[in-house]
């Protein structure tokens, strides 16, 4: 999955050697959309950051700039937290986030500050075949989920902020 990032400094000094590390993950369909180990899971992108072999600076005066960032996950992940159709097995349902950090050097030294972010991710409503809102087996109405397989054009697709991780970013 790709994404694109907007990211602006907001300080005083140059921003250098900005990288992200970020992490996508499927969870268990919710409303609300939730994911109380996102935290966890942003520990481990982000403490203690891995360098990236690519890097950029970013000026204070700058606007903001764009980065499309591609991450992944397991099948097997995805199958740990699926929902399946009350009816049709062979379709299934996963909620996503994504959590992560925007590492960089001020300008005037070494100390590597960090930026946190963690975005749940919601697609459209899926209703079953009698038109009204398909609930799922663990009780949670399929708006916001996923389904496994079928794609998701952007514009169908929004982010909140996850409330159990923790961000800096909006």
């Amino acid at each position: 999955m790709a994404f694109k990032l907007s990211i602006r400094n907001v300080g005083k000094s140059i921003a250098k050697g900005i990288w992200i590390s970020m992490k996508f993950v499927p969870t268990a369909p919710s409303l609300p959309p939730v994911a109380p180990d996102s935290r966890e899971r942003q520990r481990e992108v982000c403490d203690p950051p891995s360098p990236a072999p690519i890097t950029f600076d970013l000026f204070p005066t700058d606007s903001p700039t764009e980065q499309i960032m591609s991450t992944s996950t397991k099948k097997s992940d995805m199958d740990a937290v699926a929902v399946g159709h009350p009816t049709d097995v062979s379709r299934r349902f996963v909620g996503l986030y994504i959590v992560g950090c925007a590492n960089y050097h001020s300008s005037f030294g070494t100390q590597l500050h960090q930026t946190l972010f963690g975005f749940h991710l919601g697609g459209p409503a899926i209703n079953g075949s009698n038109g009204e809102l398909l609930i799922l087996p663990n009780g949670v109405p399929s708006a916001g989920g996923f389904e496994i397989g079928v794609p998701v054009p952007n514009e169908k697709i929004w982010r909140i902020q996850e409330i159990f991780s923790r961000s800096d970013a909006t």
